[in-house]
């Protein structure tokens, strides 16, 4: 279905009808957050000055509230752009602001427009982590893009408000787009599930599937796996990397009970889930995790990297599994999580915890030198092209990768914000178990963060 572009006078109606009711004792509300994507790689997340959005479109010039918005797409032009609207809409034209300012977790600073190619509202109390959430009921996302329903039996009542219920055939129920975990290293899709009309017990040989994820990852659930017993398997990137244990009863019994809630949770790091004893891959289901590895069907080759993939599809019925579910609250998260909240943190979203320890890095060189110590300066200084001069806390990196050759660095913040740009000092000096060294930054090819208590 087309979006619709907005006159201006529709829009006027539409910016003063959304806004939420202020009581005079309630206080403002929480600020919205926005993540920047720069041209040269960079990311920042920030609380902007700005409230409003200057428009100038076809029909003529208008603001938006930025509550209001979704995701600013810039064209390559850098002049004009796409303002895509909570509800779906869309507004195409030259947004006004010439530079926008955000406060971040390392300070102020100015974001040139002209080096912004995608700007993405984030609504207060998300935590960053966070880069999809949909109440899949018939509101938009409340964070990312829109959920694409291609076989929706109707709206019923959810684990939280309204959930989707999908009918019993051949067809993907619904589907979002893979970019936004087709380069992701780790990563969390959780979502919750009921059984309406549960498949019954089948009998040996007869296997039919029901499967709930295709695309870089595949979830799927076989009610016989030729020896009476329900089983799930989750692979990743054509290889089968992961099997369920096998129930105890000739029967489908791992879907749970008709009308019963379960929350299901596939969950990568390609370095390792470190409660799971470094595992790459794991599905876990209400909150404990299923399956185990096969010792020689291991995890081999980057997950989420098939590259034939643009759609993450859930929920399909085949090879006659009787059967419909009703689906609610899929999220989608750029870090591997064990643990889920009854309900999302309300922190302010620039917020990052403050370090309990002196944080330690391992340092690898270009001759193949690996060092681990702490950096003996607690801030560098980073300029950006698209940016300028910034100072960033040694508390607060993550992780610095090098240019051959080259003081250019793109840093990773604790808070998921990117920094591209040239580090000083020239010399990076690091404690060590061999007394104290000064490292030319040209010697260095990566620095990565020790996880607290290791």
């Amino acid at each position: 279905m087309k979006r619709p572009i907005f006159s201006a006078v529709i829009v006027s109606a539409f910016v003063g009808s959304f806004l939420p009711a202020e009581s005079a004792s309630a206080g403002p509300p929480p600020p919205d957050a926005v993540i920047a994507q720069l041209r040269d790689g960079s990311r920042v997340r920030g609380l902007p000055e700005a409230t409003e959005v200057p428009l100038d479109a076809a029909f003529g010039s208008t603001t938006i509230s930025l509550k209001l918005v979704e995701t600013i797409v810039f064209r390559d032009d850098r002049e004009t752009a796409e303002v895509i609207l909570r509800q779906g809409d869309l507004v195409r034209g030259a947004v006004g602001w010439k530079a926008l300012t955000l406060q971040t977790v390392f300070g102020k600073v100015t974001v040139p427009m002209p080096q912004v190619t995608r700007l993405t509202v984030v609504p207060s109390g998300v935590p960053p982590e966070l880069i999809l959430w949909n109440r899949l009921d018939e509101s938009p996302s409340v964070v990312g893009p829109q959920v694409e329903f291609l076989n929706l039996d109707k709206f019923v009542p959810g684990k939280v408000g309204y959930g989707a219920q999908l009918a019993d055939n051949h067809v993907w129920g619904f589907r979002v787009p893979v970019e936004l975990v087709a380069d992701a290293k780790q990563g969390t899709i959780d979502f919750w599930m009921k059984v309406v009309r549960k498949p019954p017990t089948v009998g040996t040989g007869s296997g039919p599937f029901y499967d709930f994820l295709d695309g870089p990852a595949q979830l799927l659930y076989s009610s016989d796996d030729g020896y009476q017993h329900g089983k799930f398997s989750l692979h990743g990137s054509g290889y089968f990397v992961y099997t369920q244990f096998p129930s105890t009863t000739a029967s489908t019994d791992l879907l749970g009970e008709p009308e019963q809630w379960n929350h299901y949770a596939i969950v990568w790091n390609n370095d390792g889930i470190e409660e799971f004893n470094d595992a790459r891959l794991a599905l876990l289901i209400n909150g404990k995790p299923h399956g185990i590895y096969v010792s020689n069907r291991r995890y081999s080759g980057p997950f989420m990297q098939r590259g034939d993939s643009k759609y993450l599809l859930f929920h399909r019925n085949r090879n006659v599994f009787p059967g419909t579910m009703v689906y609610d609250e899929l999220r989608i998260w750029n870090r591997a999580l064990t643990e889920f909240p009854p309900r999302l943190p309300t922190d302010a979203p620039a917020e990052v915890e403050p370090a309990t320890e002196t944080p330690r890095f391992v340092t690898d060189l270009r001759d193949g030198s690996h060092l681990l110590g702490q950096l003996s300066i607690s801030n560098v200084t980073l300029t950006s092209e698209a940016l300028g001069e910034m100072t960033v806390e040694v508390d607060q990196i993550e992780g610095m990768t090098f240019v051959a050759g080259d003081a250019t660095a793109k840093v990773a913040l604790r808070s998921n914000d990117v920094l591209v740009g040239r580090i000083r000092p020239a010399r990076l000096p690091l404690k060590t178990l061999l007394g104290d060294v000064e490292i030319p930054v040209e010697q260095i090819a990566k620095i990565q963060r020790v996880p607290a208590g290791k």
